[in-house]
């Protein structure tokens, strides 16, 4: 697992992956937990995270490529 959290702690990525045990020892799945600190709309929030994964982001669509994304998301409140 790896993750990133921004400076000012309103955002924090997890990702769990997991590779073909077959060489080449592709990505087969990549699952993002995506939290934000922020006093946003859940529903945009999970809009937002799904057309970037489908649409905007070049790394997601390699994955998607060889295996599958998938992305959860929670919005903690201040």
């Amino acid at each position: 697992m790896r993750w990133y959290q921004d400076p000012s702690g309103s955002l924090h990525i997890a990702i769990h992956a997991t590779r073909r045990e077959t060489m080449p020892a592709l990505f087969d799945r990549v699952h993002l937990t995506i939290t934000l600190r922020a006093d946003l709309d859940d529903e945009l929030i999970a809009r937002i995270i799904d057309q970037t994964i489908k649409w905007f982001c070049p790394i997601a669509a390699m994955f998607a490529e060889v295996g599958e994304v998938t992305a959860e998301h929670r919005v903690v409140r201040r």
